[in-house]
C-alpha cells in the first residue's frame, strides 16, 4: 500500500540521516576551524540565518523575481521579513 511504502521510505531516510549525523558530528566537533567554534554566538546566528536567496539579492539586482527557497521551482515568492 501507499502508506506502507511511505513508512518504509521515511524509515530509510531516518536511518540514513542518523548514519550521516553519527559520522560527521565527531568531525565537526573536533574541527577547531569549524565556523561555529571560531565565531562569537551572535555572528553564528547571523551566518545561520543566511539563505541563498538573500545572498543573491544582496549581491545582484535580482529581488522579488526569485522565491525565498531558490531550489523550489514555482514556490512562493519572497516573504517579507
Amino acid at each position: 500500500t501507499q502508506l506502507a511504502n511511505f513508512i518504509q521510505t521515511a524509515r530509510g531516510n531516518l536511518d540514513f540521516k542518523i548514519a550521516v549525523s553519527n559520522r560527521f558530528r565527531p568531525l565537526r566537533d573536533g574541527d577547531h576551524f569549524y565556523y561555529e567554534a571560531a565565531l562569537p554566538e551572535e555572528l553564528v546566528r547571523l551566518v545561520n540565518d543566511q539563505t541563498l536567496a538573500r545572498i543573491i539579492r544582496r549581491n545582484t539586482e535580482i529581488d522579488d523575481e526569485i522565491p525565498d527557497n531558490v531550489f523550489v521551482i514555482g514556490g512562493d515568492r519572497r516573504q517579507r521579513e
